[in-house]
């Protein structure tokens, strides 16, 4: 190594973090920068079209897709149940809801 100075890829981290703890730390140090100016850039990615996408996933061994399966049948039913639950809090089901309990009282329901 021939720079003067070694700077450890944790504590860069913990910098861009601004966590106190190493900021303080490095403070009390000896020698230490007084300022540390870099900013990183980032990298804009273009987003993957739906046939990227596609292509991608017909690329994956079968156990992948069973995961990535999962994961979307689990992201589907998170989505459901917050749309429901926005629904329910905004009274969008209450006539339904209203309408199931007349009919239930009625006796015009069955067991299952």
């Amino acid at each position: 190594m021939s720079g003067k100075y070694l700077l450890d890829t944790n504590i860069l981290i913990a910098l861009f973090a601004d966590n106190a703890t190493v900021k303080s730390q490095i403070a009390q140090a000896e020698q230490s920068f007084t300022r540390l100016k870099y900013k990183p850039q980032r990298e804009h990615k273009k987003a993957m079209t739906l046939q990227e996408v596609e292509q991608a996933i017909m690329q994956l061994p079968p156990q992948d897709v069973a995961a990535l399966r999962d994961w979307l049948n689990e992201l589907d039913a998170e989505n459901w149940d917050r749309q429901i639950e926005t629904d329910i809090a905004a009274g969008r089901l209450d006539t339904l809801a209203d309408r199931a309990l007349q009919q239930f009282q009625d006796g015009q329901c069955r067991d299952l």
